[in-house]
């Protein structure tokens, strides 16, 4: 039974490979297509907090460059492509650790990167900006999906969304996963140790959530100090982001559930398990750190449909 679980699996999985020649022959993506992609971590610390509690592309994205936080809010970038993962993956610490997540992801949850410009900002160039969500959409996913539909390759044109399919053709064979990712759901991890000197791993191990696990002591993200004082700071403390997260009620995939949110703060001391405390827990101003993106969205059409 087990493999036969598994054999269905592989068969639902589309791999698509990232050499130019052959992705350009592959038959167009459909948003029902589950594809494996990889994500290269900045820092590993941001990884073992995906790996022990999952992680949502719903959540506004801390991006290394300012602009991005414009141009792109949302969203994991990926790729189809390891080597290329490699690159984005930043060797921290004593041990000059590097990580990689490996993912399958459906394409629906799948969005293209757009930039005002029509690519990303260089060194040098002024960054140009989005004037909100709704330019964002018109200026740039719709124009980019426009132009992916006259592509000559039929992968991309006939695609359910082109604009995707092009972005996994351009040269990082990119896209942003938008959607929830629970711990169970990260298929295999690649670490990779080069020393303090901070050079790229020669080889990355894969290996199974529990066994990268096995590589830290304390299976936790250390706090944060500051590379020039050597004093805590609260904006790299990634035990305290850590921390907030493993602390929320749901995973991150989970559908809100009023008796199931009332289980738990019957279990955490927070009333008798009636549905009146639940709903004053939900008016809370801090609500949102006990609740993922999918919940929150959730919760407040719940609230609207209540007071109306």
């Amino acid at each position: 039974m087990k493999l036969l679980k598994i054999y269905n699996m592989l068969q639902e999985l589309r791999v698509l490979s990232p050499q130019l020649r052959t992705l350009e022959s592959e038959a167009p993506l459909r948003d029902s297509d589950t594809i494996r992609v990889y994500h290269g971590f900045n820092d590993y610390q941001d990884a073992i907090t995906a790996v022990k509690i999952g992680f949502s592309g719903k959540q506004k994205a801390r991006r290394i460059y300012s602009y991005e936080s414009n141009n792109n809010p949302y969203g994991l970038f990926i790729t189809l492509d390891l080597d290329i993962a490699k690159k984005f993956c930043h060797p921290r610490g004593d041990r000059g650790i590097a990580v990689i997540l490996e993912l399958s992801v459906r394409v629906a949850d799948l969005e293209a990167p757009v930039w005002p410009g029509g690519s990303y900002t260089v060194q040098g160039q002024m960054a140009q900006f989005w004037k909100d969500d709704k330019d964002r959409h018109t200026q740039g996913t719709l124009k980019a999906r426009d132009a992916a539909s006259r592509s000559e390759y039929p992968f991309v044109s006939g695609s359910d969304r082109p604009e995707v399919a092009m972005s996994l053709l351009s040269g990082e064979r990119q896209a942003l996963f938008m959607g929830d990712i629970n711990p169970n759901m990260v298929k295999r991890v690649f670490f990779g140790e080069s020393g303090r000197h901070g050079f790229n791993a020669d080889r990355m191990e894969r290996l199974t959530r529990k066994e990268f696990l096995n590589k830290f002591e304390t299976h936790e993200p250390e706090k944060g100090y500051s590379s020039r004082t050597g004093k805590y700071d609260a904006i790299t403390d990634k035990g305290y982001d850590y921390h907030k997260k493993k602390g929320r009620l749901f995973k991150p995939t989970d559908d809100f559930s009023m008796d199931i949110l009332s289980q738990k703060l019957k279990k955490h001391g927070y009333g008798d398990g009636g549905e009146e405390e639940a709903m004053e827990f939900l008016k809370l101003s801090n609500r949102p750190d006990w609740f993922w993106p999918k919940q929150e969205e959730q919760i407040k059409t719940l609230l609207n449909k209540r007071s109306n």
